[in-house]
């Protein structure tokens, strides 16, 4: 993933000298923290939420005020909240102020209760605390953390910080909703002195007709009231999609204009670093795609190579371990990169064009939307907006797209946050957008098999391999990346006795942790008292064990969000359970199947095998779509209620005579 930082590079050449001028007089401006606001009748008066009388608190007032003129920016915030039950109570039980340990710290902090009587009661300074809550790789997300003391129904609480960046903010997106109703919200900012030609914009979005305003102190604000509270429903759209935001971000005339200006810079990069490669370059070039004939075999092996050769720094150093003595500088020389096996992830992108054009193919730097930062608006040209760097080969009259520094992902594919997603790819005389492709189910599968015993008190036991391809296996790469051997095996216990309370793992492991050119596969033993349930002399179970346990994926019966799922998806169960002895099948039906549809398909395969007293159970799901329609959500339960039906298929087996 690409750093902010790569816009202070593209910019460096035409800012420098107006930045080392500027720099030389601005000093980190001083300013007041936010003062406590006076308590109104108003808000001393409120029992309930005229924007959702159900709610349990609601924010009174919520103020955030940046300012980025300086050297770095600074941000003050406050937030004011009314409670009115019980309920309220419990929402506020603790409040976590999230900061990048990276990028920034927080400088100071107060809390306070406001009792009915006017009596106030402060947060002692001993009770603030920071948590580690974010830990992948370099990336570090912290909170400072702290409870406020006896609060009941009928207090207000309030509470104020500031944030100090390690550098500028550049650009910022501002997010209106809250978790709770919101009477007031502003938001003030003072951007960063940019040179001629550019300028600070604001891009609203879902917000009506709200526009920036300018203040005399040089501050431009927003204010918006009665909000209501962030709504949320099981697999919905990213907020960015569905609530309102804005966003400041620096500019270089019309959209058109700016995203040729970067493309410009994006472009002068890669010719500046690769204009002439050197004897390293050249035979790691040739070892890496000897014996390879076709272009996609070559590139598909110099990406392999970028990903497992070299070590991404973004990913894998430590914070304050490298980054600090390289901030802002540009990229190295690829042979550089090979020399010491490690490279951020725009010299790693670079490296792969390096090696391709050793070999004489010719591919570009492009630039990329990322799905979970919400649709992308060319109307808004901020670098944001285009993240992570990948790779892009013309072949055949056909784009392929590359991502070198991702160590993660399957061979052949992108991360799914790139796929299908808008992309800028530099040419000659401009740009050009393409849209990334979207990778076929199959090579996403997750393949879950068991082998298992029954016993004749209706408890189960066996070993457990689950195997995931593609985007299943970079998700669980990233989930585990940062974890101990011991919380490997919790994260497996608590997964397995979120269905079956009572199950008890053991030899808990996972496999090609490092190695994204193979299936990541989970292992474990498990054994689960009384998985059947018994009557007499008949057991009743569910041959379906990893669907066992599993609650409807949709259970509101309306929707006021559209559905999204990352990717499409595709379950194989494969589970054998030898039956105990002397126990025989009892007659039943058959689950329903679907056959291949267009929004997938679903298949259950029930057989016994007489010689050996066993249960052979395969399973199939596979469903397409990754958006549809909140006017759908009744076809899309429909669907998802049947199979979960059909999941819940039991056996019976009794012991014979």
């Amino acid at each position: 993933m690409l750093p902010l930082s790569l816009f202070a590079t593209l910019l460096r050449g035409s800012m420098r000298m107006f930045f080392a001028a500027f720099l030389f007089v601005a000093t980190i401006p001083f300013l007041c923290a936010l003062d406590w606001l006076p308590i109104t009748d108003e808000d001393r008066e409120a029992v309930a939420s005229m924007i959702d009388p159900d709610a349990g608190a609601e924010i009174l007032h919520r103020v955030k005020q940046i300012d980025d003129s300086g050297r770095r920016g600074v941000t003050d915030e406050y937030i004011r909240i009314k409670v009115y039950n019980e309920k309220g109570v419990r929402e506020l039980s603790k409040i976590d102020v999230p900061y990048d340990e990276k990028t920034e710290r927080i400088r100071s902090i107060e809390a306070r209760v406001i009792k009915p009587d006017g009596t106030i009661i402060n947060v002692d300074k001993k009770d603030f605390y920071d948590r580690e809550i974010i830990k992948y790789g370099n990336l570090r997300v912290r909170v400072r953390s702290f409870s406020f003391p006896l609060v009941e129904p009928g207090m207000i609480v309030e509470y104020k910080w500031r944030r100090r960046a390690t550098e500028n903010i550049i650009a910022l997106k501002l997010d209106f909703m809250s978790e709770m109703p919101t009477r007031r919200v502003l938001f003030r900012i003072k951007p960063q002195p940019l040179p001629p030609g550019f300028r600070t914009m604001g891009f609203f979005r879902h917000c009506g007709e709200h526009k920036l305003q300018r203040g005399k102190d040089g501050f431009a604000f927003i204010e918006m009231t009665d909000l209501k509270a962030a709504g949320t429903e099981p697999y919905m759209p990213l907020a960015a999609d569905v609530h309102p935001w804005m966003v400041f971000y620096p500019t270089y005339g019309s959209p058109s204009m700016h995203w040729s200006f970067i493309s410009r810079g994006l472009a002068a990069i890669v010719e500046e670093t690769t204009k002439r490669n050197n004897k390293l370059v050249n035979e790691t070039a040739a070892a890496i795609t000897k014996g390879l004939d076709m272009p996609e075999d070559r590139l598909a092996a110099i990406n392999d190579y970028c990903r497992i050769q070299i070590k991404n720094t973004d990913h894998d150093t430590q914070p304050g371990e490298q980054e600090s003595s390289r901030r802002n500088k540009g990229p190295r020389k690829p042979a550089d990169v090979i020399k010491a096996k490690s490279g951020d992830t725009l010299e790693i992108n670079i490296l792969f064009i390096a090696l391709a054009k050793a070999i004489g193919q010719d591919v570009k730097l492009a630039l990329s939307a990322r799905k979970t930062n919400g649709a992308f608006l060319k109307d808004m040209p901020s670098i944001r907006q285009l993240p992570d760097p990948l790779v892009a080969a013309h072949i055949m009259d056909t784009w392929h797209f590359y991502d070198p520094a991702h160590r993660d992902v399957s061979t052949g594919m992108l991360h799914w946050v790139n796929e299908s997603q808008v992309v800028m790819i530099p040419r000659e005389r401009g740009f050009r957008w393409q849209v990334t492709p979207m990778s076929p189910v199959e090579k996403s599968p997750v393949k879950r098999t068991a082998r298992l015993r029954l016993d004749a008190e209706g408890g189960i036991e066996g070993d457990v391999s689950i195997t995931l391809s593609g985007h299943p296996a970079c998700d669980a790469r990233e989930r585990f990346r940062s974890e101990t051997q011991n919380r490997v095996e919790e994260i497996i216990r608590e997964s397995v006795q979120a269905r079956f309370p009572n199950a008890e793992l053991s030899g808990a492991a996972i496999a090609n942790l490092d190695d994204a050119t193979k299936p990541f596969v989970i292992t474990y033993n498990v054994r689960v008292p009384a998985y059947a349930e018994r009557a007499g002399q008949r057991l009743f179970f569910q041959p379906g064990f990893f669907s066992k346990g599993r609650d409807a994926r949709f259970t509101a019966e309306s929707r006021a969000y559209d559905i999204r799922f990352n990717y499409p998806s595709l379950d194989e169960d494969d589970v054998v359970i030898a039956l105990p002895a002397g126990y025989k099948i009892e007659e039943g039906s058959a689950p329903k199947v679907v056959d291949r549809t267009k929004w997938g398909r679903y298949s259950i395969e029930i057989a016994l095998n007489r010689t050996k007293n066993t249960i052979i159970y395969n399973r199939i799901f596979e469903f397409l779509p990754v958006h549809m329609p909140a006017a759908k959500y009744s076809d899309v339960k429909r669907i998802f209620d049947f199979v979960h039906l059909q999941d819940s298929h039991t056996l019976t087996i009794r012991a014979g005579e």
